[in-house]
């Protein structure tokens, strides 16, 4: 992390201190894991318009994850608040000694300029230092704030395995691309919902 950032975020917390008292909060109860999980909820949906945390079996999965996993030491939900208000949540797993961010939700308006998205996750690693964690994983994605908190990139690899004649002849299409690979989606979507 470069020292500019680690002034940015120096400078973002003492500004949003001045809207109130801030705490960072490591949820356990399940009645808040919840309410914070239906708060990100509305956070990203006015924030994104295809969000797949939008749609029930999405959320249902997501908030059964925060909650089951907090009691086992899996997952962690945690939110941070200024002046009462909770202006990031965020939700990540927990294996071998290293977190993994999975979502996150920030609320708009007067505390946008300060990045509270950046700032949960700061109280975050933080937070997750203190548990004995020496790793992070910002997940899926190249956002240049992963950059920013010392991320690199690692390649992910695609891996399938066909279990028909259909799946075999779209595999390979697929694998082929350009026009048989946007036809063999079409014909496997097709499949699906008649099927599904």
């Amino acid at each position: 992390m470069s020292s500019s950032f680690r002034k940015t975020l120096r400078r973002n917390r003492r500004k949003l201190e001045e809207f109130g008292e801030v705490s960072y909060e490591v949820l356990d109860d399940p009645i808040e894991i919840q309410l914070a999980m239906d708060l990100m909820r509305e956070q990203r949906s006015a924030r994104y318009d295809d969000d797949l945390f939008q749609q029930d079996a999405f959320f249902d999965f997501y908030s059964k994850v925060a909650k089951e996993g907090a009691r086992i030491g899996l997952a962690q939900t945690s939110i941070l608040r200024a002046g009462g208000d909770v202006v990031a949540v965020e939700f990540g797993l927990i294996h071998n000694h290293c977190y993994h961010f999975i979502l996150g939700g920030i609320t708009e308006g007067r505390y946008a300029k300060l990045s509270p998205g950046i700032l949960a996750m700061d109280y975050v690693l933080e937070f997750r230092a203190e548990q004995g964690d020496r790793r992070a994983d910002f997940t899926i994605g190249d956002e240049a704030y992963k950059a920013r908190f010392g991320a690199t990139p690692t390649p992910l690899k695609h891996m399938a395995q066909a279990e028909s004649l259909m799946g075999s002849l779209a595999l390979q299409a697929y694998n082929q691309g350009g026009l048989i690979k946007t036809i063999a989606k079409k014909v496997v979507n097709m499949t699906s919902q008649r099927f599904g």
